[in-house]
């Protein structure tokens, strides 16, 4: 759930952004920088605990996480 998420959250802060500019001038690049920070702080969190190295040169790297969504499956 946390691929989504990477995807989502600077979608999402560019919406914000876009229409906080009627707030102040100042608020979008401070509500860009915080996006930002959070999508770095998620990709470390997805980073870091992972083993992206291969012991054994036969073994087949594999996806860290499955993001399965049934629907998106029916359309074929």
């Amino acid at each position: 759930m946390l691929l989504p998420w990477l995807v989502l959250l600077p979608f999402i802060g560019g919406l914000l952004c876009w229409q906080s500019e009627r707030l102040n001038q100042q608020t979008p690049r401070r509500l860009a920088l915080l996006v930002m920070v959070l999508t770095l702080m998620l990709s470390l969190l997805f980073w870091f605990p992972g083993n992206d190295s291969l012991s054994n040169k036969q073994e087949l790297s594999q996806w860290q996480t499955i993001f399965i969504v049934p629907w998106i499956t029916s359309f074929g």
